[in-house]
């Protein structure tokens, strides 16, 4: 065998080595890769509250003393490979119960309730010392969207985060429609019945039923 033929052999066989390790280090790196992005979505101390594939919801109880307990923070994930964005934070003595949690691709509504511990003491669970809401929030930002009080848990959430549900309208019963959007809260449908089950959204458009009619009106 000629030297230049040995040589060329030396140099391919040193050239495999050194793929092979490289294909070693990039094999033992992807894993780790891979578990450094899956935990990202986690808050130190935190509990996921609800989730929606990769979207998440997660709170947490706050390290202040506070004779009536500490103050509770709530975070939010678009993906697991994302930072959490802060969403709120209840006062120091507040309880927070998450319920009733929709996601779309761009934003979150929950309904949160609770009561101020301190007033329950004295006064008892009576409605001074409680609260109830629905909030929504966008998921990349966590700007709050819209705010319903004394609202049911049958909302509809839109992409663009704004809440739509029904209302009672008389004593008879006949239920309404209203939306909480930029513009805050309105009735959008005071005159028949309408079906909750066929509320829905279609972009910045809200459809609904009303007298087995269909009714739509854009809310941006």
């Amino acid at each position: 065998m000629s030297r230049r033929v040995r040589t060329l052999g030396r140099v391919l066989r040193a050239t495999s080595l050194v793929a092979a390790g490289f294909a070693t280090i990039l094999a033992s790196a992807a894993p780790a890769e891979a578990k450094h992005r899956s935990v990202r979505c986690q808050i130190k101390d935190g509990v996921t509250v609800a989730r929606q594939g990769e979207k998440r919801v997660i709170s947490r109880e706050g390290v202040e003393e506070d004779p009536y307990g500490p103050p509770t923070s709530v975070w939010a994930c678009r993906r697991k490979d994302r930072r959490p964005v802060f969403l709120n934070e209840t006062p120091a003595g507040y309880t927070l119960h998450i319920s009733s949690v929709a996601f779309t691709s761009r934003s979150v509504a929950y309904v949160e309730s609770g009561y101020d511990t301190a007033c329950a003491k004295y006064d008892g669970p009576t409605p001074r010392c409680t609260y109830e809401r629905v909030v929504s929030y966008d998921l990349r930002t966590g700007t709050l969207r819209a705010v319903a009080q004394d609202t049911s848990a049958d909302f509809v959430l839109s992409s663009q985060g704004w809440l739509a549900f029904p209302t009672t309208l008389d004593a008879a019963g006949r239920r309404g429609l209203a939306v909480v959007d930029r513009r805050g809260y309105r009735v959008v449908d005071a005159v028949g019945d309408v079906d909750p089950a066929s509320v829905r959204w279609s972009g910045a458009t809200l459809r609904w039923t009303r007298d087995g009619a269909a009714q739509s009106v854009a809310v941006r």
